[in-house]
């Protein structure tokens, strides 16, 4: 199995860094070699509730955060060959959540992959058919040769929910 570190950005994220941290490690079938969080100045209970898991806790000033130039400063601390990103009120839907995504490297050809998101359960309306249009239930192969056939949703990347081969992450980074 390939080696993977999960690595969540935060800022006052108490309201559902516990869960998203208790579903990180709770994971069945592998597990990743580290969980590493970049914090830019939570002022509420996040980083109390994050000491309560072996994570390693990264501190930036808030006024240092950029999102891209943050995910790329937290795949810089790790050495994996999957660079696992969620946000912080990204929680796994599922046991076998990381399993899936890493399931997807056995084959050489994949570089990046992202999860479906779905709407939390006080979402509007609005926000569930958007979510439901973007991620639906079918998963998509965004093979280049098949690009024009899936219009915009073959350039549509989410990283709140992603894993990216470190190899990619190096030859393009995150735009900052």
């Amino acid at each position: 199995m390939v080696s993977a570190s999960i690595l969540v950005l935060t800022k006052n994220g108490s309201k559902d860094i516990g869960a998203l941290l208790q579903a990180v490690y709770s994971q069945e079938e592998v597990r990743a070699n580290e969980v590493v969080l970049i914090d830019s100045g939570s002022s509420d209970a996040t980083l109390q509730i994050a000491r309560q898991y072996p994570v390693r806790i990264e501190h930036i000033q808030p006024d240092s955060f950029h999102h891209a130039r943050t995910r790329n400063l937290a795949a810089e601390l790790t050495s994996s060959e999957i660079l696992v990103f969620l946000s912080q009120d990204a929680v796994p839907a599922s046991p076998t959540w990381l399993a899936a995504m890493l399931a997807n490297f056995k084959d050489a050809g994949v570089g990046a992959v992202y999860g479906r998101q779905f709407p939390k359960s006080q979402s509007s309306l609005e926000r569930q058919n958007v979510l439901e249009t973007i991620y639906g239930e079918q998963r998509l192969v965004k093979d280049p040769a098949l690009g024009n056939r899936l219009g915009s949703r073959f350039y549509h990347f989410s990283d709140a929910n992603s894993a990216i081969r470190r190899s990619v992450w190096q030859g393009t980074r995150f735009p900052e």
